[in-house]
């Protein structure tokens, strides 16, 4: 047996049954194994088994078409969750890649679930789902699941559909898929014309985003002494809640969170100047420029900072300045890292993201979801102590409602039924927490991550060029720091409002000058891409602002 990636077989069938679908039995899948053949030669007993791979018929995986394909009954839908609910075919068609709403991820874990759809003249009966995943290396996987079919399925449910727990390595670049229903009873009369089988012949080429998929964060524990005096240890089990949200919400098959020695960082009351700071344990810390650092302040700090984080709207560059804050909550429930994070991947706010979707109707800051959720990887919910519904604690095989058209009393609000789907989680990029993620905000941060990822796979952690960042700080005055890596730059309305010149190796240069942006869409700075040879002076015209900056003060 393949075990489930969050729970043991035995948990997982107690979970299955303990759903109460009315349409079936909600027996687990039973995995057939990896092997090189699909075959199950060997004795030619037919029998399944242990799934050792070694083509006796003792538990490999069996020939997709294998039995008689079930009567008066076919698949309608497929979906893969690995954190959205992803419909790889509906009506019974596979649907092309574009029409997915996010993509899948390779060696990242997932639940796949069959729904089906009944002709009038179906008797209640067990039907048997068989799922192959053909590998480009030539292995298979292979699960199947009986269950008593009496009604309709429901989505709702964990036991509303066949649904298989795909552990890690199940999903990779290249697979193709099969899909089948079939008597379950050996002596039940199946059917040859329109079986129940996805494709319809040979399989299925999936795709799948393969290679790296990988977050990189540096915690900084911090403290500003004018609040608290106390350096700030990270506790363990707040890690493992910031780790377990940001592999549940983000598109990776792998993260990378390292907690920096304790730090001090002033001047709480001005978001930028907290920017800047940890902008200088980055740079000075010579980290690669797909690496995040996030500082985190204690709860004693909550109502001192400026809000409750921040970060810096970036773009896909190498010079890009990946920094941002939180404030953790009282009750150890940390709020914004997830959503701080967002923003240094270029989130905006769904409710100042004009492409957001669903819309924004009624409750712009809500950020409406619009599919399943479901946890890869079990833990506590950020928000668990705030909200009393047992899943939070755990995040153990739940099924996330979608806030999108279920009755709610207000989105921002919850659902009208509580106690069975507990509070309305929105999207990570609103305001209306407790958080999940949209399919939406899930898709775009696959692009990012990707492109980040690449950089790693491409080896160019040797960054070219450097940039010249201005903070703008609440007292008036600016902050400056040069940092490895140059922005985009592109050319605006007012491109001759902002402009650097300077000179190098004896000549003039003059270049734009881009707006740092903050998460809340305010410009907070300046981002000045320098030439190779840049030396001495600065000299900085930004929307009716003049700055001079000496190169040698700053780097």
């Amino acid at each position: 047996m393949r075990g489930s990636p969050l729970v043991p077989l035995a948990a997982w069938l107690l979970v299955i049954v303990g759903c109460g679908s009315p349409d079936g039995d909600g027996d687990g899948f039973v995995s057939l194994g990896d092997a090189s053949s699909t075959d199950g030669g060997g004795d030619g007993d037919g029998d399944p088994g242990d799934g050792d791979g070694d083509g006796d018929g003792d538990g490999d995986p069996v020939d997709p078409d294998q039995g008689s394909y079930a009567a008066d009954i076919s698949i309608d839908t497929v979906e893969i969750n690995q954190a959205v609910g992803v419909t790889i075919a509906a009506g019974g068609q596979l649907l092309p890649e574009n029409q997915w709403v996010a993509p899948l991820i390779g060696g990242r874990p997932g639940l796949l679930r069959v729904f089906w759809a009944l002709e009038p003249e179906f008797v209640p009966r067990d039907i048997l789902a068989r799922v192959t995943l053909e590998h480009s290396d030539g292995t298979v996987d292979q699960f199947e699941q009986t269950k008593l079919i009496s009604g309709p399925p429901d989505p709702g449910f964990v036991a509303g559909s066949f649904a298989v727990p795909l552990e890690a390595d199940a999903l990779r670049a290249g697979d193709s898929l099969i899909i089948g229903l079939f008597e379950a009873d050996p002596g039940q009369a199946g059917t040859d014309a329109d079986p129940p089988r996805l494709p319809g012949d040979g399989a299925a080429a999936l795709a799948v985003v393969g290679g790296n998929m990988e977050v990189k964060v540096v915690i900084l524990p911090a403290n500003d002494p004018a609040i608290d005096g106390a350096s700030y240890e990270l506790p363990a089990a707040l890690r493992e809640v910031m780790e377990t949200d940001l592999y549940n919400l983000y598109p990776v098959n792998e993260i990378s969170v390292e907690v920096h020695a304790p730090v001090q960082i002033t001047d709480c009351y001005d978001g930028n100047n907290i920017l800047a700071q940890v902008s200088g344990y980055r740079n000075g810390e010579g980290a690669d420029p797909n690496v995040y650092y996030h500082a985190i302040f204690p709860n004693s700090h909550e109502g001192s900072c400026w809000a409750g984080g921040m970060a810096w709207l970036v773009d896909d560059s190498t010079g890009a300045d990946r920094v941002s804050y939180s404030v953790n909550h009282w009750g150890e429930s940390p709020n914004n890292f997830t959503h701080e994070l967002g923003h240094s991947n270029g989130r905006e706010h769904s409710f100042e993201d004009g492409g957001y979707q669903p819309g924004s109707l009624g409750s712009p800051d809500c950020g409406r979801r619009s599919t399943w959720g479901w946890p890869v990887r079990a833990g506590r919910h950020p928000k668990a102590n705030e909200w009393d519904f047992p899943a939070m604690q755990t995040l153990d095989n739940w099924l996330i409602a979608p806030t999108e058209g279920l009755l709610l009393a207000d989105y921002c609000y919850g659902h009208d039924d509580y106690d069975l789907w507990g509070p309305a989680l929105n999207d990570v990029m609103s305001y209306a927490y407790p958080y999940w993620i949209s399919a939406y905000n899930y898709r775009h941060l696959a692009e990012r991550i990707s492109t980040l990822s690449s950089w790693d796979n491409a080896g160019a952690a040797a960054t070219a060029g450097e940039s010249l960042h201005g903070v703008f700080l609440a007292d008036g005055s600016a902050r400056w720091y040069v940092m490895r890596g140059q922005p985009v730059v592109h050319a605006t309305p007012n491109s001759d409002a902002r402009t650097a010149r300077g000179r190098g190796q004896g000549r003039r240069w003059v270049a734009a000058v881009a707006a740092k942006i903050t998460g809340e869409g305010e410009v907070g700075g300046v981002i000045v891409p320098l030439p190779a040879d840049a030396v001495g002076r600065v000299a900085i015209d930004f929307d009716g602002r003049v700055f001079e900056v000496e190169l040698a003060q700053v780097r």
